[in-house]
């Protein structure tokens, strides 16, 4: 009996994988799904291995005193979360980009373009102070949409189960569909919204400049509840199970209570914080215009160590391989180690104004005097690119290509 019972298994498996290779349909569907799921991993996969001396003082404080998120573990996002719901810009398998570079496409708007492209299944979205949002093919720069918004926006689009999410100018936050651009719905705040939303599971969050920080329903856009800071928001949050992360220009970073808003502690830094605080485990990495990066405990708000800088930073930091990298306004990229030593700095032609982009062999990051640069992960230059306006996003990595957009008012590619 149980021979025939293994048999009928094996020929059940061996005609379903028959089925799958023959139909290119049922391949294809696998194929690109087992693709978004590597993707999904290789992204999250920042290969960072704090000891746990680097916590033995924090830890030791938390066991003396009750934590909101004690025994908690952190969830890794599921299908539902789309990727930003904590924005490090790593990115996999991208080739060393040797030799001169050139532009292989561009696509000009009507307005500046302050905010960062990102990328979707073949598509490059972003926004434009010409009122407008769009999508356009990642391979050749042709639009495949466009949508009127009413207003100029300066945030970077998020995307989540096939919905693009746009802050702008007029207060709203606005609901897409992302392969047409059709309206779903719109979310109205008190101020401009410059932040990039960020999404988890059935809720998107976005900061403003009423000074509010909003929970909404992912599909509906109903708000679910709404926390006050003492200064405007104007980066993304990060997000676990149980807390969301969030920047004030307040000079604080709060970590609320995921379902509920309540706020479980802060910390204070000694000027404004304009980058998302950056989530890895039991730690949170966020800069701040009082030039440090600071390093502390996600569960307790305590500080671990903190770095200084020549200059303000007004960008997020970066996580890769045990390294932490800052862009500064004193022209310089850090590479910070994973006690908060200097590994290396390199010094460009103007002030960084965005988050490197940073892949297992390079470094790319842009300047306001309109420089591309790719740096070896010794901080050695091994190639740039020169647009000459001033770029004040992060660089997109995908495969041999970069893209990034410029107050030049167009969006370009370059291999």
């Amino acid at each position: 009996m149980k021979k025939i019972i293994i048999i009928t298994i094996v020929l059940l498996i061996s005609g379903v994988g028959i089925y799958i290779y023959t139909s290119p349909t049922a391949y294809d569907s696998l194929h690109n799904y087992f693709e978004k799921i590597k993707e999904e991993y290789e992204e999250h996969s920042w290969d960072i291995d704090f000891t746990q001396n680097d916590l033995e003082s924090s830890q030791q404080e938390s066991k003396s005193t009750e934590s909101p998120s004690k025994n908690s573990t952190q969830q890794t996002p599921k299908k539902s979360v789309q990727r930003i719901a904590t924005k490090n810009k790593y990115f996999s398998n991208v080739p060393l980009p040797v030799g001169k570079m050139n532009i292989a496409w561009s696509f000009a708007s009507q307005g500046r373009i302050v905010g960062s492209p990102i990328f979707d299944r073949g598509r490059i979205v972003f926004s434009s102070l010409d009122e407008n949002i769009y999508s356009l093919s990642a391979q050749n720069g042709q639009k495949i949409w466009s949508r009127s918004l009413g207003s100029g926006s300066k945030s970077t689009p998020a995307i989540a189960n096939d919905i693009v999410y746009i802050g702008c100018n007029d207060h709203y936050l606005y609901a897409l569909r992302a392969n047409n651009g059709k309206p779903l719905w719109r979310f109205k705040s008190s101020g401009k919204i410059t932040a990039p939303a960020t999404c988890f599971r059935d809720q998107v969050f976005i900061g403003s400049h009423d000074n509010y920080f909003y929970c909404l329903d992912a599909k509906t856009g109903k708000g679910k509840w709404r926390w006050k800071t003492g200064g405007i928001i104007s980066s993304g949050a990060s997000v676990n199970s149980k807390f969301v992360y969030i920047a004030s220009e307040d000079f604080h970073i709060y970590a609320l209570d995921r379902l509920t808003g309540k706020v479980q502690w802060r910390f204070a830094a000694k000027d404004k914080i304009k980058g998302a605080p950056i989530l890895y485990k039991n730690l949170l990495f966020f800069t701040s215009e009082d030039q440090h990066l600071y390093c502390i405990d996600s569960r307790t708000g305590k500080l671990i160590w903190m770095f200084i800088c020549e200059g303000e930073i007004v960008s997020a930091p970066t996580l890769s391989r045990n390294i932490i990298y800052v862009s500064s306004l004193d022209y310089h990229l850090y590479a910070i180690g994973k006690n908060g030593g200097l590994k290396w700095k390199f010094k460009a032609d103007g002030p960084l104004l965005a988050s490197p982009a940073v892949t297992k062999d390079f470094i790319c990051f842009s300047t306001k005097r309109g420089g591309i640069y790719f740096v070896d992960r010794s901080g050695k230059e091994f190639n740039k690119f020169h647009i000459g306006k001033t770029i004040e996003s992060s660089p997109f990595l995908y495969k041999n290509t970069t893209y990034f957009t410029s107050h030049d008012r167009n969006v370009y590619a370059i291999r």
